[in-house]
């Protein structure tokens, strides 16, 4: 247990060091002394079993005036955060193992078809996957199915389906289970390929006309920012990322100084949602408004992101944050929003709507979103149609045996 003991000190010295409060530290100190010694009383091993264990008993091991259901969540908090740090070194306040969990006869083979997964997608997407893999797996369990069989599969969408109605849910566990049995007859678990069993499924989004504002309200939006407090200058340079460069809430929470490229007057990036690898021009509306929050109003801290916390422990900010400082400013500058969106998004179509105005060409609108095809963009430019018609490009004149002489233009 001495080991555990220096690690534990180590993670608190981390803590102190990146800015967790001192209160914070106190109570997390009391809780992972205890749960060593706890540990060290039951022959326990440092995990995530004996983690539970220790914050289920909690309250009934310590009672306070606290509330029981209070209790095994901050104990688990500070429990899980000392078992992160072993592992990895890092210390995340947020962090909640979230183990498979799989059991049952096709247990193993369906956490085979997980992890093969998890190097191929987005954490995101591998998240949703595992949620429909458990649930098939746990109405194959459910009913008590050894072998997977062409009925099982149609009863299981079936049974979905009484409860499920919307088209979307059905499509996406379709693709899935697909994928799926694909894998375990590609691996010899199935000995005849039952994907081609799952019920076919066609399902198209709803095309949705984008949100914006005109250049009157964007400036209104901006002139509510109070540029001369700290979190004022954080907020204005993140907007004025997504107003000026149309970047996604993504790629502005994850901006990092090495993307910037002040001798240039660049910035280089890889978009998180589509991979693509732009560079955009560091304007001077955008330049300043970082400089302005860098030198003035940053937190000085190692992290490599742009935007951080501007209290509590040094974190990135997350796109749910920006979100809301960007809903938070719109209402503040009392403008009418008419049933539009007020995220980010709506700030990266404006932009876009903006550019079509002025007569830009549909190629350059989606370079500057990072577009991977042109025909993406169209959906941002849906509602300014008269400006659309100036962004067609010139057809050459074909002579009139054209179709007879295997098609020529006219020089």
């Amino acid at each position: 247990m001495e080991q555990l003991h220096i690690e534990k000190e180590k993670m608190f010295n981390l803590m102190e060091s990146i800015g967790f409060s001192d209160s914070l530290i106190k109570k997390n100190r009391i809780i992972i002394d205890r749960y060593i010694d706890y540990l060290n009383d039951h022959s326990y091993q440092l995990s995530l079993e004996s983690a539970n264990l220790f914050s289920e008993n909690y309250y009934t091991l310590f009672p306070t005036s606290r509330k029981s259901e209070y209790c095994v969540k901050k104990s688990r908090q500070a429990v899980y955060k000392f078992l992160r740090y072993v592992e990895t070194g890092e210390i995340n306040s947020r962090w909640i193992p979230k183990p498979i969990g799989l059991s049952g006869v096709h247990s193993k083979q369906f956490n085979l078809f997980i992890e093969d997964e998890r190097s191929k997608v987005k954490q995101l997407t591998l998240r949703e996957r595992i949620h429909v893999v458990t649930e098939f797996n746990e109405y194959l369990n459910s009913n008590n199915v050894l072998v997977i069989t062409s009925e099982d599969i149609i009863n299981y969408f079936l049974s979905f389906a009484k409860n499920n109605t919307h088209p979307h849910a059905f499509y996406h566990r379709s693709t899935i289970i697909k994928k799926l049995l694909k894998f375990l007859y590609i691996n010899k678990f199935l000995s005849e390929d039952l994907s081609g069993d799952v019920p076919y499924a066609k399902y198209q989004r709803p095309k949705e006309l984008p949100s914006s504002y005109t250049n009157e309200e964007i400036s209104i939006i901006l002139n509510s920012i109070d540029r001369n407090s700290k979190v004022g200058k954080r907020d204005y340079a993140m907007i004025s990322l997504a107003v000026y460069l149309g970047l996604r809430a993504g790629d502005i929470v994850n901006l990092e100084f090495s993307n910037i490229d002040w001798e240039n007057n660049l910035i280089k990036l890889t978009m998180s949602k589509t991979s693509k690898e732009i560079i955009l021009p560091l304007l001077p509306e955008v330049g300043n408004a970082l400089l302005d929050y860098i030198k003035n109003s940053r937190r000085k801290c190692d992290l490599k992101h742009v935007f951080v916390s501007a209290n509590g422990a040094y974190s990135k900010i997350k796109s749910s944050t920006l979100y809301y400082r960007i809903k938070y400013y719109i209402n503040l500058s009392k403008i009418d929003i008419k049933n539009r969106k007020c995220g980010p998004h709506a700030l990266r179509h404006s932009l876009a709507t903006r550019m079509l105005k002025q007569g830009q060409p549909l190629p350059i609108i989606s370079e500057t979103l990072g577009h991977s095809d042109t025909q993406i963009t169209t959906i941002y430019t849906s509602i300014d149609y008269d400006s659309l018609k100036h962004c067609a490009l010139d057809v050459l004149p074909i002579k009139s045996n054209a179709y007879i002489s295997g098609g020529e233009y006219d020089s």
